[in-house]
Order: structure tokens, then C-alpha cells, then sequence
């Protein structure tokens, strides 16, 4: 007799656990039947009252950028707008790497509104073969095979990192601007410029004196591609300048130019 009423025993509490386990999947499915339903009945309302999304408006951004960031919405028109998160639009465009910053806002009752700023590149960074639209923290914009903007090329071991120094500097002389082609650094110290084909070694001290004088000595109209090689300015208050036609090299002390 004992062991019959242990296999009855065992009989109702496997009846027990079937039951408690639909019981609470009844429950469970309930629910979700519910939320569905409530989120159903919430969706319509809005709709009827107009709070749905009827236009995403992004502004300060280029039609490349706009279709970029589009791409990475994951919103569309006739959500509610009430169960958007502006923080997750947020993330979603800053995706781009083109976007610098951008400000979000849901403009009641069916407009998102997308403020950007764009990131500006400062130069073409090559290396490795490819070559990259760098902003003015180094960081890669996107690969490129042409220049988009007679930007100039950079290439050296972390010219990327240390650009945009330089570039600040060069960038309150115009003369230099115009013709300026390419910066390589030079074993992380000092830079080498191309300037209209001409090449000039920069000091690794003192960079804003020696490029003063490069503007000054490319306002010599005598200075170009066919009568200038190398304009040598890594030595103090002294300019070696090489000639392409064979006088060969003429040292020229500051104060003189």
C-alpha cells in the first residue's frame, strides 16, 4: 500500500506543476494581450489627435548628410511621437561621422526636428596605402579616392594627431594658403611643406617666425617651381634656398629678405 499513495503523491503534484505553469502562461499571454492592446488603442488616439510623426526635419546638414543620417533613423512617419526618445534619435545621428553635434527636438503635435552640425574636414591623411578625410582631432571622416576640396595631403607617423596645430598657423598667411599641396612629419618632430612644388623644411622650434618668413619670401616673385627646389628654414634667423638651375645653393640671412 505505501508506495501507491507515493504514486499518487507524485501523480498530483505533476498535476500541481502543469496546472501553476499554464496558469501563469495564461496569466503571462494575458498581459502581452493586454499592453498590445492598450498600445494599439494608444496609437490610434494619437493618430486621430495628430500626434504622430508627419515630418522629420533635419537642418544644417548637406543632402549627403541628411540621406546619411535618414538611413539611420530608426523612426518613421505616423509613429507616435510621445514614444519617441529624443535620445535615441540622438544616437542615431550621431552615427554619422559627418555630424560634429546635433540638437533634437519633437515639435508637438507631428514634427521632429533635427539640428546638426557638420564635421568640417582639414586634410587628406595618407597612409597604409588609402587615404582618409581627417577632422581637426584626427579622427577618420570617411576613405576617399579624389580630393573633395583641394584640402591638403598629410602623411607621416601621427600627422593626423598633430595637424592641426600647424595648420592654424598657416592658415592667417593667404599667400601660403593658395598654395599650399601637402605636410609630411618628419620622425614625429617637425614638418617638411609643399608649397606650389617647392619644398620647405620647417624647424622643430620657433614654427610660427619660420613660417612668417616663408610668406614673406613667397611674396618674391622670383621664388617659384622653376627657380626654387628646396626653401630650407630649419636654422635660426638663416635661409638656404636650392635652386632647380645650378647656381646651387644661396644662404640668405634673415633680416636681408
Amino acid at each position: 500500500m505505501p508506495p501507491k499513495r507515493k504514486k499518487k503523491g507524485k501523480k498530483r503534484w505533476i498535476t500541481v506543476a502543469v496546472a501553476t505553469f499554464l496558469a501563469v502562461a495564461t496569466i503571462f499571454l494575458s498581459l502581452s494581450y493586454i499592453e498590445k492592446f492598450f498600445q494599439e488603442v494608444a496609437d490610434r488616439t494619437a493618430k486621430v489627435m495628430g500626434f504622430c510623426v508627419d515630418d522629420i526635419n533635419i537642418i544644417g546638414a548637406s543632402q549627403k548628410v541628411i540621406n546619411e543620417i535618414r538611413s539611420n533613423l530608426r523612426i518613421s512617419k505616423n509613429n507616435n511621437i510621445f514614444k519617441l526618445s529624443a535620445k535615441d534619435i540622438y544616437d542615431d545621428v550621431m552615427k554619422s561621422k559627418w555630424v560634429k553635434s546635433a540638437v533634437v527636438r519633437k515639435n508637438l503635435p507631428n514634427t521632429i526636428t533635427i539640428a546638426v552640425i557638420e564635421t568640417v574636414p582639414i586634410a587628406i591623411f595618407q597612409h597604409d596605402s588609402i587615404s582618409e578625410l581627417i577632422d581637426n582631432e584626427g579622427a577618420c571622416i570617411e576613405q576617399v579616392t579624389v580630393n573633395p576640396g583641394k584640402l591638403p595631403i598629410i602623411s607621416g607617423e601621427k600627422a593626423n594627431k598633430n595637424v592641426k596645430k600647424i595648420l592654424d598657423i598657416i592658415m592667417r598667411y593667404e599667400i601660403i594658403v593658395k598654395k599650399l599641396e601637402a605636410l609630411i612629419l618628419v620622425r614625429e618632430r617637425r614638418w617638411d611643406l609643399y608649397v606650389s612644388g617647392i619644398k620647405v623644411k620647417l624647424p622643430e622650434q620657433d614654427v610660427e617666425h619660420a613660417i612668417d618668413l616663408l610668406a614673406t619670401i613667397l611674396k618674391n616673385e622670383k621664388i617659384n617651381q622653376k627657380t626654387t627646389k628646396i626653401i630650407d628654414l630649419r636654422v635660426p634667423d638663416n635661409v638656404e634656398i636650392s635652386g632647380l638651375k645650378a647656381k646651387g645653393k644661396q644662404r640668405v640671412v634673415d633680416n636681408s629678405i
